[in-house]
């Protein structure tokens, strides 16, 4: 129908992406499988993620998540790359469809797919992954997958020796 449109999104380069979302007015779908309960008239599309004010959903999927405080981190895919997905709402983080032990009230994005909050440093790569051994409270990282703690050194989530 006239009605027919892929949704797209402005990724962290500010370029305009298509999503794998699309609706024809009425019905929303993700890979043109339905998505139930979203509303198409008030959609917004973050890469993997998309909600309606009252429902949220990560590749079409429905999150036990809070809609009104919900916001993207990472969208985790576009036309150019897919990584993990990260999003928050103000009571969890997570990582695709899945709620994570992260502290939101805490947690810092930091540089080259670094997190912390005040117990843990995280490294998002294929996953969530604690960094072993890395202090959050001296923990600093660069553009280029670098990282320090003050006495440790790491790259890319694994400690170097």
């Amino acid at each position: 129908p006239a009605t027919f449109r892929v949704h797209t999104f402005t990724d962290r380069w500010g370029k305009t992406q298509s999503s794998r979302y699309s609706s024809d007015g009425q019905v929303v779908f993700y890979q043109m499988k339905e998505v139930e309960g979203l509303k198409a008239n008030v959609l917004w599309v973050r890469g993997s993620y998309a909600g309606d004010g009252t429902t949220v959903v990560y590749k079409g999927k429905k999150l036990e998540a809070d809609a009104e405080s919900f916001k993207v981190i990472f969208p985790g895919e576009s036309d150019q790359y897919e990584s993990l997905g990260l999003a928050q709402d103000k009571s969890a983080i997570y990582a695709e469809d899945q709620r994570t032990d992260i502290e939101p009230a805490s947690f810092e994005l930091l540089e080259s797919n670094y997190g912390r909050d005040s117990k843990f440093v995280y490294y998002f790569g294929d996953a969530v992954e604690v960094v072993d051994g890395a202090d959050p409270k001296t923990f600093a990282a660069d553009e280029d997958g670098n990282a320090r703690d003050g006495e440790k050194n790491f790259r890319y989530g694994k400690r170097l020796l």
